[in-house]
């Protein structure tokens, strides 16, 4: 039997598993994150009517609904504001469904509008199931294969980016994409930029680039040298997206994860030379690889920083692309308890057609993940999510994980780039940026030293604690 200090509670019962039923259970939640985040890799696809992408999101639900309803899902403290979150969210549009005080037109749907509400809820059901997914196959598993898996699937993914990059520049062949494009029709592979932009399996750069943060981070955070070939292959894919919020959430990544790792200790200056040596390694593959006119080593910095310049110092994210919506959102009041998820985006929309000349009345999204739920689920969703987005800085913190293994501020970086990257890109959060905030929690939970080596043998639990984790306050 277990020591009583290592026991591990679960929701919703409290039952005490043997070791082999937990790691049973632990194997499955391995091989459900990675069936849901090879299926989540590939957005520009679709089964007939049905996007693959939506595959990893009914995946992750319904694997953590199995371990839950078998009493097998660990209880996790840290997701709390995130479950909240969901039921705040529920109660908001509700009671917003059935308030007839404001007067809305519903716009333009492609599914109906029931349905566009529940695929909201959808959408957030999906990151919760995927975060205690993570620690279950952390906790009763292998840590060390699932972040060496994470690693491996956005290297691969990043390999195709470059040829399907080459292939669209050449006309070589690349799979079909049969999903529908962002804006309804077919996708486009071809972007009003100085350069081609890579897109890969996603239907956007900005996708793309979004999705590679996760692996990126965590290669930086558990391989022994930030300068590997993993770290090469994403950061050249990634300067190819040519994104600027993808770029700038990296950015605002490391710089978070040096400070949080102690810039004045000697590693960390080894730390930024292998960061250096990434960047060099990166652009000089970007010279090589990006295809446009008169490309030079300015080219990036040119389109990146005079996207940048206007934001910064002209008229604020108003001048973003995503400035029209922005700017009916302005126009849209505040409603602390939130209007409901659905239902703020048809206020949105209203405001975007009565001022816009000629406007198409379709529903907007936000395209920014603060907004959506300031507007939908009011002050205190909004909270609830700030909350959630800390906590792995508070954990990293308070349980000094910094001694146990510097580099692991680059997890908490991961979490930061995807703050900053959903400013102003998705309305919803994403599976990957859930599962950063877990691996996080995942570490914190553990009391003790450990290395992200293999394990030594096929039946060897490779936890952050090489061994039975010894606390689960986290």
């Amino acid at each position: 039997m277990m020591p009583a200090a290592v026991r591990l509670q679960y929701w919703p019962t409290r039952s005490i598993w043997d070791p082999d039923t937990e790691r049973v259970w632990g194997q499955f939640a391995y091989y459900a994150m990675v069936a849901g985040l090879i299926t989540n890799a590939l957005a520009a696809y679709a089964f007939g009517p049905v996007p693959i992408e939506w595959l990893a999101r009914v995946i992750f639900i319904l694997a953590a609904a199995m371990m839950m309803l078998s009493g097998t899902l660990p209880k996790v403290p840290s997701l709390t504001s995130l479950t909240l979150l969901f039921q705040w969210a529920f109660i908001t549009t509700v009671v917003g469904y059935f308030d007839h005080s404001i007067e809305l037109h519903v716009p333009i749907l492609t599914t109906p509008y029931p349905v566009f509400i529940g695929l909201r809820f959808f959408n957030l059901l999906a990151p919760i199931g995927c975060a205690y997914l993570v620690v279950a196959a952390s906790e009763r598993y292998s840590y060390y294969k699932l972040t060496n898996f994470i690693i491996w699937l956005g290297t691969i993914a990043s390999l195709y980016a470059i040829y399907a990059y080459v292939a669209e520049v050449y006309g070589l062949p690349e799979i079909a994409r049969t999903r529908l494009g962002t804006g309804g029709g077919a996708q486009s592979t071809t972007f009003s930029y100085a350069f081609h932009r890579a897109l890969g399996t996603f239907r956007e750069p900005s996708h793309l680039a979004e999705w590679l943060l996760a692996p990126l981070f965590t290669s930086f955070a558990l391989r022994n040298r930030i300068l590997n070939i993993h770290t090469l292959i994403m950061t050249l894919t990634m300067l190819l997206t040519g994104s600027l919020a993808g770029i700038a959430g990296l950015g605002a990544g490391i710089f978070a994860a040096t400070l949080l790792g102690n810039p004045l200790r000697a590693s960390s200056w080894r730390v930024a030379g292998g960061f250096i040596g990434v960047l060099l390694c990166g652009i000089a593959g970007f010279l090589v690889f990006a295809a446009g006119k008169n490309i030079d080593v300015f080219t990036l910095f040119d389109v990146l920083g005079g996207r940048a310049g206007k934001i910064l110092f002209g008229g604020g994210l108003l001048e973003s692309n995503r400035g029209d919506v922005l700017a009916a959102a302005l126009h849209q009041p505040i409603s602390f308890f939130g209007y409901g998820f659905g239902r703020a985006n048809v206020y949105l929309s209203n405001i975007y057609t009565q001022n816009t000349t000629d406007a198409t009345p379709f529903i907007l999204d936000y395209h920014s993940l603060y907004l959506h739920y300031l507007f939908a689920t009011g002050v205190v969703g909004l909270t609830l999510l700030l909350i959630f987005i800390a906590t792995p800085i508070y954990l990293f913190l308070s349980h000094r994980l910094r001694q146990i293994r510097p580099q692991f501020a680059f997890l908490v970086g991961g979490v930061v780039a995807y703050a900053v990257t959903n400013t102003l890109l998705f309305d919803e959060m994403t599976p990957q940026f859930a599962m950063m905030v877990a691996l996080v929690i995942v570490v914190a939970r553990s009391q003790s030293t450990f290395s992200p080596s293999a394990p030594a043998g096929p039946h060897v639990h490779t936890t952050p604690s090489q061994a039975a984790l010894g606390s689960t306050n986290a």
